[in-house]
């Protein structure tokens, strides 16, 4: 997993290419530092394409569990994120920001020996799994909310 702690702040990287088990092992990550006085934690979702129910609720169980009701900001989420994000009732809890050097840098790794045809490839690539997932996942509804009990 990528993260790094500073101070009472944990920042965790969500990676494009992810293991089936992926939000699992960072649910277990995260409630690794329960107790230890984590007032924010930021998730770093510039490359991020997709995300699916069942991450989102491993990750909010997992900010339930650390006990001090931490301050959830997702940082360069995908507007399309943001939306399902807001439709299940979690835009009130999560906090979400735009960082552009991170935005610039990413971009700059990732695609710098590409041609234009090959990015707008991958931007209609990544358009259309968002679609697709909205699409599939549109009925999804979660009540948790940070801090309440089941």
């Amino acid at each position: 997993m990528l993260t790094e702690r500073n101070g009472s702040t944990l920042t965790v990287v969500l990676s494009r290419e992810r293991p089936q088990n992926y939000f699992a092992l960072l649910s277990e990550e995260l409630v690794s530092y329960k107790g230890q006085g984590i007032k924010k934690i930021i998730f770093d979702a510039t490359e991020l394409m997709y995300l699916k129910g069942e991450g989102v609720s491993h990750v909010v169980s997992a900010c339930r569990e650390m006990g001090s009701k931490p301050e959830v900001v997702f940082v360069n989420c995908p507007q399309e994120i943001q939306d399902m994000l807001g439709r299940v009732g979690l835009g009130t809890i999560i906090k979400f920001e735009t960082n552009q050097e991170i935005i610039d840098s990413v971009r700059e790794k990732r695609f710098h020996n590409l041609k234009e045809e090959a990015i707008q490839k991958i931007n209609e690539r990544r358009h259309k799994l968002l679609e697709d997932f909205a699409a599939k996942n549109d009925v999804v509804c979660y009540t948790m909310r940070l801090g309440q009990d089941e």
